[in-house]
């Protein structure tokens, strides 16, 4: 998969996280310190910063890892939208990708107070 599929899979499977009903937010797949050093390491190299708010796709044994942090609704029940969270990205993995595909989704709601 070249540089820019992987960026069109990216941007898609973040449109499928933010259209799940409940889902009001998309945070960083790491924690924001890991984040802050790729945003800066990124800098000082001169690259382009990667994404803050995405999902994050990563080979895993034979098949993807999607992982998204994502917020919730206070008028949603949290265990409800997580599952229909990994719900959505399987299918549109095995719709959209291959169906032989073996994807394991790892998604977190992130309580912002």
């Amino acid at each position: 998969m070249s540089g820019a599929d992987s960026e069109q899979l990216v941007d898609a499977l973040n449109s499928v996280v933010l259209a799940v009903d409940g889902v009001n937010e998309l945070y960083p797949p790491q924690s924001v310190v890991r984040s802050a050093a790729d945003q800066f390491l990124a800098f000082v190299r001169g690259d382009e910063p990667p994404p803050l708010r995405t999902v994050l796709v990563e080979s895993h044994q034979d098949g993807l890892k999607v992982t998204a942090r994502i917020g919730i609704d206070l008028d949603h029940r949290t265990p409800e939208v997580v599952s229909q969270v990994a719900v959505a990205i399987r299918g549109f993995v095995h719709q959209q990708i291959n169906p032989e595909v073996r994807c394991v989704t790892s998604v977190h709601a992130v309580s912002v107070q």
